[in-house]
């Protein structure tokens, strides 16, 4: 965890506070090792098996600010997805591409196998269906389709019995 950009250091004798973080605003800020542990890392997805391909990638979305940070294997820090900030929903990897959805649904697509920074293309919301009042965005692939699903967390009521609201689906 001490390879994250934003973890600016790790003390062990500090018990309670040994992790410093720098935030978005560039204020410091302390975690313990439980509460990096069970809250740092929203998500984290694998380009492929590090036990079958050496040439692998992670790409991890940061609980606590929404970015988006990456690291190829031999790689001895992560790295900061600049232009595709507070997509932060859901991640997913498909056709050498990482694709992140943020709370409107809209999608950035991005491709880190290059020798420069990231390369990133922001899917425009108008070329998906927009969304409003749902609670989660989620990427899934089925088939050769990568669908948006929208999920509503909102509680009903039908004859007396709660219900969750449907998820809806996009392609």
């Amino acid at each position: 965890l001490f390879t994250f950009p934003n973890v600016v250091t790790f003390n062990y004798s500090e018990i309670g506070k040994e992790y410093a973080l720098r935030s978005l605003s560039g204020n410091i800020y302390r975690r313990s090792l439980k509460e990096m542990r069970d809250s740092f890392i929203k998500k984290l997805v694998l380009s492929s098996s590090p036990a079958l391909n050496t040439n692998f990638v992670a790409l991890a979305i940061l609980n606590q600010t929404g970015d988006l940070v990456f690291c190829k294997n031999g790689d001895q820090a992560w790295t900061f997805i600049h232009d595709a900030r507070f997509f932060c929903e859901d991640v997913i990897y498909d056709n050498d591409l990482f694709y992140a959805v943020d709370k409107n649904g809209g999608v950035a697509v991005c491709d880190v196998h290059g020798e420069n920074s990231p390369s990133v293309s922001i899917i425009e919301r108008f070329e998906t269906p927009r969304i409003f009042g749902g609670d989660m965005q989620y990427l899934v692939k089925s088939g050769d389709d990568l669908l948006l699903v929208t999920r509503y967390l909102d509680l009903g009521y039908e004859d007396g019995d709660p219900y969750n609201s449907p998820t809806v689906f996009y392609k």
